[in-house]
């Protein structure tokens, strides 16, 4: 019981944050978001990733992209598991942790990564794209990279779905106004480009 607790103790220390949604409290909401099958994916086209990537970044391209209803149904499964993970915590009595809430906690959380990693793999190409357009073949061309995909992991988490933008939308704002200040050399071309997608990009941030 020690080890759960501790572990339990963490998991309270970092909190999921979620993007509300009416259903995630309705009686049914399982069976609504959870049971019923995914949206059929469209023919897969791979498209032919740029010569001039190295190998591993090629491989990103054999990941297919997700359709609009495709991700509007994964960040809505996403969302809804950070809720029942909260829920669950609350639920959790200060002075002891069962064995069946904790497993069941832990089953939640694994599925939540779970989702968080589809999301993020089938978008790891736009952090590629953005980064060779704004940054060029460069030395520090993968530290570009890689703090281009802390702004897309970011991006994930305040993605307010539930307003029915795109989220390629928004995290080509967030990584583009991320590189703005991180390239120094590109900051002025870049500022400008943020500045002016600035109002149109921002409502569709959850905050």
């Amino acid at each position: 019981g020690i080890l759960r607790r501790v572990q339990v103790d963490l998991w309270q220390r970092n909190p999921l944050e979620w993007v509300p949604k009416e259903l995630f409290d309705a009686p049914n909401a399982d069976a609504l978001l959870l049971e019923v099958s995914e949206p059929t994916p469209p023919p897969t086209v791979v498209p032919k990733a740029p010569s001039d990537l190295p190998p591993y970044l090629k491989a990103l391209y054999a990941t297919p992209l997700l359709s609009r209803e495709q991700e509007a149904d994964l960040f809505r499964r996403y969302n809804f598991l950070k809720f029942k993970v909260a829920a669950a915590m609350k639920a959790v009595a200060d002075d002891d942790v069962t064995k069946t809430a904790f497993d069941e906690i832990s089953e939640l959380r694994a599925r939540v990564e779970q989702m968080r990693q589809r999301i993020v793999r089938a978008n790891l190409r736009l952090v590629v794209s953005i980064a060779k357009r704004h940054a060029g073949w460069r030395s520090d061309f993968f530290e570009i990279i890689s703090d281009g995909n802390m702004s897309l992991l970011r991006a994930v988490e305040k993605f307010n779905f539930a307003r029915g933008n795109k989220f390629s939308t928004y995290a080509t704002w967030a990584i583009t106004k991320n590189y703005a200040r991180s390239i120094p050399d590109q900051h002025q071309q870049n500022r400008r480009f943020v500045t002016g997608q600035e109002e149109v990009l921002d409502g569709v941030a959850q905050r």
